[in-house]
């Protein structure tokens, strides 16, 4: 009885040895398969160990541009802002240069959400920055004048427009209203309508208008002898050079 109740506790104790066995194994194994491919750290190595040897693996590889398909070191590739994407600065420097000439891609974006600036600014040359700065003005101004010279052509930024004239950079002046060649000095443009209603009123009253300047004059008093505040004179009859109209001339 006593032989027999040795035997059964040899037999426990090989069977828990077994067992024990086989849970190392296990958790071994499990290490492993978690372990990156080509990680031959010692499986009894302490676990802080195995996540620093882990971190030093993952720092190996390389990412994915989702562009062009290249593996980039991680410092030459951003992740875009709406965190699902990554552009090698390669590709990201072409997407800002590409939305310089084409405003249906700007502001640079993906999935909808703009990318600034600065993530690029760095790779990008000062002209190319100011091209940039130059179209973003552009493509975020409401009311676009563009220079009436068509050997120009161009964008007139709002600082080099004036209620009548909107200055070019190539020496062109455009009309902000009807976008063709600037009038002449003090001429309005013909489809102000406020010009209509003044022009349309001073006939009726029998206004003059001085044929130098064309600001509207009215005679309250004294003779027909007219002198504008641009010093031109003229006959308030018939618009014409004062001494020289055909109200003196008879021609």
């Amino acid at each position: 009885m006593a032989a027999g109740s040795g035997e059964g506790q040899e037999h426990a104790v090989k069977h828990a040895a077994a067992q024990a066995e086989n849970v190392f194994k296990a958790t071994v194994q499990a290490q492993a398969e978690t372990r990156p491919r080509g990680d031959k750290t010692d499986p009894s190595t302490s676990y802080v160990q195995q996540q620093a040897a882990a971190l030093r693996q993952f720092a190996k590889v390389k990412p994915e541009c989702n562009v062009c398909g290249t593996e980039t070191k991680r410092a030459d590739i951003a992740r875009l802002p709406c965190g699902a994407h990554l552009f090698c600065k390669g590709c990201l420097k072409d997407h800002f240069l590409r939305a310089v000439n084409d405003q249906s891609l700007f502001p640079p974006h993906c999935c909808r959400k703009p990318i600034p600036l600065s993530m690029i600014s760095a790779q990008l040359s000062a002209s190319e920055v100011q091209a940039y700065k130059d179209a973003e003005l552009e493509h975020t101004t409401p009311h676009k004048i563009y220079c009436s010279n068509p050997r120009c052509s161009k964008f007139i930024p709002p600082l080099r427009i004036t209620k009548h004239k909107a200055k070019c950079k190539c020496g062109h002046s455009t009309c902000p209203r009807c976008k063709r060649p600037a009038h002449a000095k003090g001429d309005g443009c013909p489809e102000d309508p406020d010009l209509a209603d003044v022009l349309k009123l001073g006939k009726k009253r029998g206004w003059q208008r001085c044929a130098k300047c064309l600001q509207m004059v009215e005679k309250t008093e004294g003779c027909d002898h007219m002198t504008c505040q641009c010093k031109y004179e003229f006959c308030y009859v018939c618009g014409g050079a004062y001494q020289k109209c055909k109200c003196v001339t008879g021609a």
